[in-house]
């Protein structure tokens, strides 16, 4: 939520460093630009044996990186021009096997404040959520009333976020890292609050201009991408090899009501949902306007075939290129298992669905 796109800046230095309370021999720190689906390292560093570590590069982004402790913690950080410090506990002890919920705490500038209260509210949103799921499914209830119950839930306290964010925003004044911030705000009832609040950075701020120009610039863009696969429209076809090594095309199905489930042999959630597919598949088998299929993310071959192998799933199955990158840039995904309910005429039906959810989806696209 917080790794939006970065703008390019004039160059100059930062320099990030910190202690690392537990950690091995060979644990490195890692900067990570996060993009559009895409990530890029920009800096990288060995935790000294004091458990100190420095590093100082130069900016050519400004924006939201992910500075990584070896694979222990991570935390969202702003890349600008303020120098600063964060310490991390690092690897877990035996007697530590759990962790906090609170975040890594950043010491620095106002601009890295800010990242402290936008990573605050975004783990507070992930736990909050998991409580709600938790609560919701522990309830005798429907499946189909539970996910709409988790749902509304959660819609819920979004606007409350919303609420602190812009309470934040405003008492924090008009600094470039208040975007990290704008995911938590409505796109549509917000949208002239964050324009005034960028147009006020740029004010205050005139050398930040060409920040606020490209985020400006990238946020359309990726708008744009996300309404080419909003519900109604035309599903983005692709051509990937099964496993006979032929090719299939979405478009090969049109017509017909088509389940795709983007999946991966590594998913454990992935893996529980296809049993619950399987029953969905028996049910319309023998119905030929209703197709399944797979689509593994997979980045090795071999551990997809064994999955197959394992799972037997009586249906279409095809394996995308580069584990899965350009698909999922591509259907604006990061998570799975991410099942879709294509229409007849090639449309986007609809998405997120699990269990019984893909059940009613077919029905529902049937009576179209």
């Amino acid at each position: 939520m917080l790794l939006l796109p970065l703008a390019m800046v004039g160059q100059n230095s930062v320099t990030v460093q910190g202690k690392v309370k537990n950690f091995k021999e060979g644990d490195k720190i890692t900067l990570m630009y996060r993009g559009d689906f895409s990530s890029q390292k920009v800096g990288e560093t060995e935790i000294n044996p004091d458990g100190s570590y420095s590093l100082t590069l130069p900016v050519e982004k400004a924006g939201v990186h992910l500075l990584s402790c070896g694979p222990y913690q991570r935390v969202s950080v702003w890349i600008e021009d303020e120098n600063f410090n964060v310490d991390f506990p690092g690897m877990p002890t035996d007697n530590d096997r759990s962790r906090s919920s609170q975040p890594i705490h950043i010491d620095g500038g106002p601009k890295n404040e800010m990242m402290n209260w936008a990573n605050f509210m975004g783990a507070q949103a992930h736990d909050r959520s998991m409580r709600i799921y938790a609560l919701a499914h522990g309830e005798r209830l429907p499946e189909a009333r539970r996910v709409a119950l988790c749902k509304a839930l959660i819609e819920a306290a979004s606007k409350t976020d919303g609420e602190y964010a812009r309470k934040i925003i405003t008492d924090n004044g008009p600094i470039t890292s208040v975007v990290a911030l704008f995911p938590y705000l409505s796109a549509d009832e917000d949208s002239a609050f964050m324009e005034e609040t960028l147009d006020a950075v740029i004010k205050a701020h005139p050398g930040s201009a060409q920040v606020v120009q490209n985020y400006r610039k990238e946020r359309d863009e990726r708008n744009a991408r996300e309404r080419a696969v909003a519900i109604g429209a035309p599903a983005p076809d692709f051509t990937y090899t099964n496993v006979d090594g032929k090719k299939v095309s979405i478009s090969s199905f049109k017509g017909k009501v088509l389940i795709i489930d983007f999946w991966a042999s590594w998913c454990g959630p992935c893996r529980a949902e296809i049993p619950k597919l399987k029953k969905t598949y028996e049910e319309f088998k023998d119905n030929d306007k209703v197709a399944f299929l797979s689509v593994s993310i997979d980045s090795e071959k071999e551990d997809w075939i064994k999955a197959l192998e394992a799972e037997n799933m009586p249906w279409e199955q095809l394996l995308a290129p580069d584990a899965g990158k350009e698909t999922m840039k591509t259907y604006r995904f990061n998570g799975i298992p991410f099942i879709i309910c294509i229409a007849p005429d090639g449309t986007i039906f609809r998405k997120h669905l699990r269990g019984g959810a893909v059940r009613e989806a077919i029905n529902d696209a049937l009576a179209l």
